[in-house]
């Protein structure tokens, strides 16, 4: 790993000893770089066996933690390539339901569901707003299989109270409705079908 930050900033013109504090990382770490070329000799090596350009710089790899540069453009570049290495063909299915209730009201209903639907892998995530007028509880419901999403969100309607429903939604991100308050067709989307969200997701 040293051999890899003298090679990089040395590219640069920038090479102080200060830099090799970015070397020191654990032992079970690998490097996983944006423009892999041919292997050469005494450079350290990323996982598959490849060696970088000089203006590449690494990303750090322990297990499954990425430590990602805290420099904004090579921070940027980061993510771009773990967007592409990460990426796979699995396709998610998710929906959202808005409660009108404080996160503590349905805590237990939720957790007993979501132990339930786990093992069918599906994933039931509980997030309260304290800074919304329009809700104040938001569930997220993910899994591959779109049937378990819908089994699971059938049961939380079933086993939530009625009235602290105030509308389902397809997606999983944590953003908020697109209006600043739930509109009555959002409402009406409780016993509905809204359709699941069909893209990709970077795992």
């Amino acid at each position: 790993y040293e051999g890899t930050i003298r090679r990089f900033f040395s590219s640069k013109g920038a090479f102080k000893e200060a830099h090799l504090r970015m070397a020191d990382v654990p032992d079970s770490s690998d490097l996983v770089f944006s423009n892999p070329a041919p292997p050469s000799p005494g450079v350290a090596r990323p996982s598959d066996g490849t060696q970088p350009q000089p203006n590449d710089f690494p990303i750090v790899r322990t297990h499954n933690v990425y430590s990602l540069p805290g420099i904004p453009k090579y921070f940027l570049k980061s993510l771009e390539v773990l967007e592409t290495k990460l990426a796979t063909q699995v396709r998610f299915y998710a929906r959202k339901l808005y409660l009108d209730v404080p996160e503590i009201d349905v805590t237990d209903t939720v957790e007993r569901i979501a132990t339930r639907h786990c093992e069918r892998d599906v994933q039931i995530g509980l997030y309260p707003y304290v800074d919304r007028s329009d809700y104040s509880t938001l569930v997220t419901v993910e899994s591959t299989n779109p049937a378990a999403v819908d089994t699971a969100v059938a049961e939380l309607l079933e086993k939530l109270p009625n009235r602290c429903i105030l509308a389902v939604e397809d997606g999983s991100d944590l953003k908020s409705p697109g209006s600043s308050t739930l509109s009555e067709s959002r409402r009406a989307t409780v016993r509905g079908d809204p359709g699941f969200n069909e893209g990709f997701r970077v795992m």
